[in-house]
């Protein structure tokens, strides 16, 4: 068989229970792979192909090992995946090292690098993309992909698929519901931009937001902010630093992330300093929301747009 083509039959069986990103991700690497090899062949993928290529990898500057781990890592399933389909007898990987991925401890903005980040006067939209950083810790592709069916502006909340495809539901402050809501009504030219289906973010151009023009204006806040190295990520990290010093629960962390093994959530214990516990909600900066937002209406269920809520 090609490898090519198991390859793509690989990451079809995958894609279902995946993220999209991590299935892009290693299919590029799985690609990278097979173009390496001297033929198009499954009898090509051999531990001393996959062992030349990860050395090859380390020797480039910016390479990182977490790089090299999800590549190992993308590289063992689809052997293991090709021995449960016969296309190999044993694991061709079999007595290859593993790479440890780093435990990189979460850098969580400031006290002054939030206020700088929330003293920014920004459009509707852009308060938007700020108070959902901040407020739910969300990752980037799960807010690129939310659309205005997604929000309920009574009861508050955003519906969102994280990692794994799983669907998550965040409640939210009605104060960020009500600048939502507000945002989008500022910015609809159409009825069309009102329907359900029509992303909640977009572009410059007009078209869907991804996940670089998303990073490429949060950069442009920090520059603005004074505020180094801000990144989408680093407002997850507040977010979950900020839970865990006001509630020292860890589980409760642990399902405000979606992560799936408590022991990727410990690593904010080494950051965060005995705390008092609190209400949830208290973490939630919702004083510095930006005045003028459209009140919330008291009353049944309203989603933001034309599309029934969850």
């Amino acid at each position: 068989m090609m490898l090519s083509k198991a390859i793509t039959a690989w990451i079809a069986e995958i894609r279902p229970g995946k993220a999209a990103a991590t299935c892009q991700a290693y299919e590029s690497d799985l690609r990278r792979l097979a173009a390496s090899a001297k033929h198009d062949s499954v009898l090509a993928f051999t531990k001393e192909l996959v062992s030349r290529h990860l050395l090859a990898l380390s020797s480039i500057d910016g390479v990182t090992m977490s790089t090299l781990h999800r590549k190992r890592a993308a590289f063992g399933q689809f052997a293991k995946w090709g021995v449960a389909n016969d296309l190999w007898r044993t694991d061709p990987l079999a007595g290859l090292p593993s790479i440890k991925r780093p435990k990189h401890l979460p850098r969580p903005f400031t006290e002054d690098e939030i206020a700088a980040l929330w003293a920014l006067d920004l459009t509707p939209m852009e308060q938007v993309a700020r108070g959902i950083l901040f407020l739910t810790g969300l990752r980037v592709t799960p807010i690129c992909e939310i659309l205005i069916g997604h929000v309920s502006i009574n009861p508050p909340y955003i519906r969102a698929t994280v990692k794994g495809s799983k669907v998550v539901q965040k409640e939210i402050p009605p104060q960020l519901a009500a600048l939502i809501q507000h945002a989008i009504l500022s910015r609809a030219k159409t009825p069309e931009d009102l329907k359900g289906h029509a992303r909640l973010f977009r572009n410059p151009r007009g078209g869907p937001m991804r996940r670089q023009d998303f990073e490429e204006m949060v950069a442009r806040w920090g520059k603005t902010a004074g505020v180094p190295n801000c990144t989408p990520h680093r407002f997850r990290h507040s977010f979950a630093t900020k839970m865990l010093e006001t509630t020292k629960d860890l589980r409760l962390v642990q399902e405000a992330l979606d992560h799936g093994d408590i022991s990727s959530t410990t690593i904010y214990t080494q950051v965060v300093p005995g705390a008092v516990g609190a209400a949830v909600r208290a973490l939630h900066w919702t004083h510095l929301l930006p005045h003028g937002s459209v009140p919330v209406a008291d009353g049944p269920e309203t989603p933001a747009a034309d599309m029934p809520p969850k």
